[in-house]
């Protein structure tokens, strides 16, 4: 690398690059050695590199049709794997783009590549680019972050504008933030226990005596999920994949509150779910839950003209409102194609 570096720097105090260019176009831009001439001519090629300073930059030439150029690069030929550096976004229409690059010493073999498709929508790849930095508790080895720029923060200093840890509603801009919950199998609330139990449903134990707990209340709902949330006054809401048709109201999943404060418990309102809940959340008096289930697709053969299908997984998201448990509201869905592997919500927005 040293060897190679007071080469590139006599180069470019003389204006001479043909040695260094010529090696980086020869070896990576095409491949136009082991290629065939049409491959070639698709893909993006290095024309110019040049040392600035302590940037490397990097000059690349890319064909009618990439939509994205990605500059990779290694420490020796046959040895490690391809690191993307850069990845530059185009609108198909070709031209000459420029990378810049901190001089490093893994930097010792450089190539582009280049795709036409993009594996997201276009919209996906708008919008804001730049975003606050994490809020540190401290500055390292100091204890005190006055005065600290965090990356992506531009000129903001955190210590005199801290990032607020919840967004008051459009309705009332002092109101408190609402709370985000997790669903629970079992959840203690004074001296009861809450257990929705997968085999027998929901048991309501009193805990006032530890060394002698006692079962109170019971509502049988065998096999039909895990997922509860205890509201106030002995409100409970639980989430039932109802396969076996334990409320006989046919197989699949509900949203069932329960007044928990009668004894036996007695249901006080059931909310039809579309497909098997996967995930749940509840905001405030929100309940945001995140169901599965298989959907049939078409599609056309463009040789045959033949319509074959086949079925895939989707997605859908639920709101409903249980501001008044005995009159729960549905409040929307939203269908998405795919499937959850986790869920992550904030006061204003869930994720998927």
């Amino acid at each position: 690398m040293a060897s190679l570096e007071k080469t590139m720097k006599a180069n470019y105090r003389a204006g001479r690059w043909l040695g260094i260019c010529g090696l980086l176009l020869c070896g990576f831009a095409g491949l136009k050695l082991s290629a065939q001439d049409e491959e070639s001519e698709a893909r993006p090629q290095i024309v110019f590199v040049q040392l600035d300073g302590e940037e490397l930059v990097v000059e690349v030439e890319v064909s009618e049709g990439l939509r994205r150029v990605t500059l990779e690069s290694r420490t020796r030929l046959e040895r490690g794997s391809w690191v993307p550096r850069r990845v530059q976004r185009l609108d198909g229409k070709g031209g000459f783009i420029v990378f810049r690059l901190k001089r490093e010493a893994a930097i010792e073999m450089l190539r582009v590549t280049g795709t036409a498709e993009e594996p997201l929508p276009s919209s996906f790849y708008e919008g804001n680019k730049f975003f606050p930095g994490a809020i540190s508790p401290s500055q390292p080895g100091t204890g005190d972050n006055s005065g600290v720029i965090f990356p992506g923060s531009g000129n903001v200093n955190y210590t005199e504008t801290p990032v607020p840890s919840a967004v008051p509603s459009p309705e009332d801009g002092n109101a408190a933030p609402r709370e985000v919950e997790e669903s629970d199998i079992w959840r203690m609330d004074g001296d009861r226990l809450y257990f929705f139990n997968q085999f027998r449903g929901l048991q309501i134990i009193d805990v006032s005596d530890p060394d002698s707990p006692k079962i109170t209340g019971t509502l049988s709902l065998p096999a039909s999920g895990e997922q509860m949330y205890v509201m106030e006054d002995g409100r409970v809401v639980l989430l039932v994949n109802d396969a076996c048709n334990s409320l006989g109201k046919g197989a699949g999943s509900r949203i069932v509150i329960v007044d928990a404060a009668d004894n036996p418990p007695s249901i006080l309102s059931i909310l039809p779910a579309s497909g098997a809940i996967m995930e749940s959340r509840l905001v405030g008096t929100a309940l945001y839950t995140v169901s599965q289930f298989y959907a049939p697709v078409e599609e056309t053969d463009a040789q045959t003209a033949r319509i074959a299908g086949h079925w895939e997984y989707n997605l859908k998201i639920s709101s409903c409102d249980l501001a008044v448990p005995e009159s729960p509201i549905h409040q929307g869905e939203h269908p998405i194609s795919g499937s959850a592997q986790a869920v992550y919500a904030t006061e204003n927005a869930l994720f998927i």
